[in-house]
């Protein structure tokens, strides 16, 4: 768990995201714009607008060690144009048989996905050894799946089915992916959950529903699924939201599509059309251009329509721990936004990426009467990019790309990919954003970190460490910059002991041990920093250089708590020592 520390100071011109979990530091830079040489493979496209095949950037992803994968397209012959760019190296071409089996040639993309094990799986149209056109599932070089070829051994097909149909995927970190596709013995859509091995060779194919299956409290047949990217998400437990639509529906006792649309999480429904939202806006309808993402921790967020007035009938939804919440809603005031009042026009355009840390990445548009600076990509209430304003590299934003493939976010947060326009309407390009916290407080003692070590928790959502014999817990936090160059971090310790002596401690790593009264969280070594003599009221602050005694070094992360003297007759557990909670910071 985290919570957000606001006392460290932006960079320069750098953005500072005070999101929901971590203050951070955001600086962008354009990867690849039109005009821009790739050598024998052409320059990037000039002109073409967003979202249609003459644009630029056609898919885009990133992980959590900041790798990319974008298709960019050139200005080369129409039947050479398309590429799949990686970190920069140009690893697909159409026409060619760059990076793939001897014999076939690259097309074009469906869907990208890149794991944060640095694992790329296209799905792509490809031409075989028999000049024959067909989609495959391609990884690292390995064809997965073959249209036509591949053995479809979900449940209910007989043997010698193979899938004729591979029309989505949705891959983790763990060898699975969501498969949207089709068998060559029915016209039937299926869901199902596929598994592969490390040797790439599948091992499993597990139906989640097909069209004409019904499913438990509905009362017509599946007629099917949603194929827009980001309609479903899987993570890396196996968890996974998709959209299901039924065969109309017999409420009422004749057949209707009043309520003939459900959002799953596993195998339990969390929103049917013409329902209740539970959130006081209106009844859910028909989902079918939801959006939605569910990250590790099962906390999930979407776009839906509800039944609500055209002016305000789409909300972001956010689900956190369980329990769900309308973070935005059309007709609200844009967050960030100078020159208003203004209300948003659009929510549901882009994809919604929700992070570790339950920051949510989507897109805004408004009402403003100068179109030219009316749309905006946000982290949670943060604006990143805002056309007509923001300046990446010295180019004005002219337009953001609000297709469902041209923008990504990491799984940490850390990082962004957008499709943007760049000065005027002939130029586009793909922007990064780097997104670095200064400090992320963590490692608390109010139980979720686990139990403290003689149940003396401190009260949840508090920030402190385990319960002293004061009865709270001591909290830290950081002021100053986490540039290395500028050597001028200070920590700072509150609600500690009167008069007691503290050492601040640094940890390449994070762990959660119970020790003395408190829980220790800096380890891998836990080195000493500085000892901080508490004043009459329990706070103390560094004054030697952190980065000196600490031996930091720019793009390390460091953990760090104080670690007080709480004398053993009164301390809640005898041991006669507490810890804040910790800081983790990310050295620039």
């Amino acid at each position: 768990m985290r919570t957000k520390i606001h006392s460290l100071t932006a960079l320069g011109a750098a953005l500072l995201v005070a999101g929901t979990a971590d203050a951070q530091v955001a600086t962008t830079s354009v990867l690849y714009k039109s005009g821009d040489s790739l050598g024998a493979f052409g320059n990037v496209v000039s002109g073409g607008g967003f979202g249609n095949d003459g644009s630029a950037v056609q898919n885009c992803r990133i992980n959590n060690s900041g790798n990319w994968v974008a298709e960019l397209r050139t200005d080369l012959a129409s039947s050479n144009d398309d590429m799949v760019m990686r970190d920069g190296v140009v690893i697909l071409q159409e026409g060619t048989d760059l990076g793939l089996p001897a014999g076939w040639s690259y097309n074009y993309v469906d869907c990208l996905e890149l794991t944060n094990n640095n694992e790329l799986y296209v799905l792509m149209d490809a031409t075989d050894t028999t000049a024959t056109q067909k989609t495959i599932l391609w990884k690292d070089g390995v064809i997965l799946m073959e249209e036509g070829v591949t053995p479809c051994t979900v449940a209910g097909e007989p043997l010698g089915a193979v899938w004729t149909s591979l029309a989505e995927i949705y891959v983790n970190d763990n060898d699975q992916f969501l498969l949207n596709g089709r068998a060559d013995t029915t016209t039937e859509d299926i869901l199902a959950l596929v598994e592969h091995d490390d040797f790439d060779i599948l091992t499993s194919q597990t139906t989640i529903a097909r069209d004409g299956m019904t499913l438990p409290g509905h009362d017509a047949p599946v007629a099917g699924f949603s194929t827009n990217k980001h309609a479903q998400s899987l993570n890396n437990n196996g968890d996974y939201m998709w959209f299901v639509d039924d065969d109309n529906t017999t409420t009422g006792g004749a057949s209707n599509t009043c309520c003939d649309a459900w959002y799953y999480l596993n195998g339990t429904p969390i929103a049917h059309e013409s329902e209740d939202t539970l959130i006081s806006s209106g009844d859910w309808a028909h989902m079918s251009t939801s959006e939605v993402d569910i990250n590790d921790n099962g906390d999930w967020a979407g776009v839906f329509d509800t039944s609500e007035p055209s002016a305000t009938d789409f909300i972001l939804v956010k689900n956190i721990g369980g329990v769900s919440s309308v973070f935005m809603q059309e007709g609200m005031a844009p967050p960030g936004i100078a020159g208003g009042p203004f209300v948003l026009t659009s929510i549901n355009s882009g994809p919604k990426v929700l992070s570790y840390t339950g920051q949510l990445m989507w897109h805004g548009d408004w009402d403003d009467p100068d179109t030219s600076r009316d749309k905006a990509l946000y982290l949670d209430t943060t604006v990143i990019l805002q056309e007509g304003v923001s300046m990446v590299d010295g180019l004005l934003v002219f337009d953001i790309d609000t297709g469902n493939e041209e923008s990504h976010m990491s799984d940490n947060g850390k990082y962004m990919v957008q499709d943007c326009g760049l000065i005027d309407s002939e130029t586009s390009g793909l922007v990064l954003i780097t997104f670095s916290p200064e400090s992320a407080a963590l490692c608390f003692g109010d139980g979720t970190s686990g139990p403290c070590p003689c149940l003396n928790e401190s009260a949840v959502g508090a920030g402190e460490g385990c319960q002293n014999s004061t009865g709270v817990g001591a909290i830290l936090t950081a002021g100053g910059t986490a540039v290395v160059a500028n050597d001028d971090i200070v920590f700072t310790t509150t609600q500690a002991i009167p008069g007691q002596t503290s050492l601040l401690v640094q940890g390449a790593a994070l762990q959660m041990v119970p020790f003395k009264d408190g829980i220790l969280c800096t380890g891998n070594p836990t080195e000493r920093v500085e000892v901080v003599f508490l004043d009459g009221s329990g706070s103390g602050s560094t004054t030697g250089s952190v980065v000196t005694n600490g031996n930091v070094l720019p793009g390390q992360t460091r953990y760090y708590q104080q670690w007080y003297r709480n004398p053993g007759g009164v301390s809640p557990c005898g041991s006669g020592s507490n810890f804040t909670n910790a800081l983790q910071i990310d050295w620039l």
